[in-house]
């Protein structure tokens, strides 16, 4: 099957068939983008909440070591 699609369709067609499903891609992400920079935002939010209560921990752990180790 990709042989014969391979040997039937031209390069350039190819190209341009590659371009507008590309394009078809990306208007289907910019599309789905507020939903999706909201979801990213409330991970990110998470995510750095969660590294700072690891970072205080972390500190508050180092406080109480007498060796000193830093990460």
């Amino acid at each position: 099957m990709m042989v014969m699609m391979s040997a039937c369709v031209p390069g350039a067609v190819l190209h341009v068939i590659i371009v507008i499903s590309h394009i078809h891609v990306f208007s289907v992400i910019h599309m789905h983008m507020v939903s999706f920079m909201h979801h990213m935002f409330m991970l990110h939010l998470v995510i750095i909440i969660f590294h700072m209560r690891m970072v205080i921990h972390c500190k508050h752990l180092l406080s109480k070591n007498t060796l000193g180790v830093y990460f």
